[in-house]
């Protein structure tokens, strides 16, 4: 017997094929700001405690998003008014008030971003519609109830137990111009300026009856500068941190 060695030929072994990573675009955001706003009507003495909101917002297509969003805003300021009981009284009763007008508010607003969703440089504007909580409340009402008259003193002739606080509601319609500036792909911020108009007032509600509302004449005071302020459009800018995700 003979052994026949021979050489086998090379097997040919196929490379796998190179695994491609497909990166997923982060369509939701949530937005967490806080900024300034500033009433188109001249308020003495007026300060902005507190202007805070969030949202959040989907796109649903490369350039457009749409969302919803809760804010928060407060004021506090002054302002002098004249209640007089008797029209012949000196306007030596001149009294100081100091009041403070807050506002919540949910809105279902909508984006349109000049850059798609892979850029980290993201400019907008965009509209939205608002449902509005406000409130104004009288924080010094004792001042309030007591007038200097011309028979050398002064007398209460308010009503003690008239409201110092009233609340009512409101639709808006704002206006949005920003951008978000993306860090990486999850966070980045927001800078974002606003023009609220309100379509709808509050306050409204008022007594025919001319000695009932000389009886109450803080609570309508109260009344009208809530109605001036509901009837007002706002201005306000913020900055706050985005989350994509």
């Amino acid at each position: 017997d003979s052994v026949v060695v021979r050489q086998a030929a090379p097997q040919r072994i196929a490379a796998p094929a190179p695994i491609v990573t497909v990166q997923s675009l982060k369509k939701t955001s949530v937005i967490l700001s806080i900024g300034i706003s500033q009433t188109l009507r001249d308020i003495d003495n007026a300060e902005s405690k507190v202007d805070l909101g969030i949202s959040v917002e989907h796109a649903v297509h490369e350039n457009v998003s749409v969302g919803i969003g809760l804010g928060f805003s407060k004021i506090q300021f002054e302002t002098q008014t004249n209640n007089y009981f008797f029209e012949a009284q000196p306007a030596n009763g001149e009294n100081d008030y100091d009041y403070e007008y807050s506002r919540m508010n949910i809105n279902l607003n909508t984006k349109f971003y000049f850059t798609g969703l892979d850029n980290k440089f993201r400019p907008y504007f965009g509209a939205g519609i608002g449902y509005n909580r406000v409130t104004i409340s009288d924080t010094n009402p004792a001042d309030d109830n007591f007038n200097n008259n011309g028979f050398n003193g002064g007398f209460q002739i308010q009503n003690p137990n008239q409201d110092t606080e009233l609340t009512d509601s409101l639709v808006s319609a704002t206006a949005n111009l920003g951008t978000n500036l993306l860090f990486n792909d999850v966070v980045g911020m927001n800078i974002n300026f606003s023009y609220t108009k309100f379509i709808t007032s509050a306050f409204n509600n008022t007594d025919d009856n001319n000695f009932n509302n000389q009886f109450n004449a803080n609570e309508n005071t109260l009344r009208e500068q809530g109605k001036s302020l509901s009837e007002d459009s706002v201005m306000g800018v913020s900055a706050g941190v985005v989350v994509n995700f």
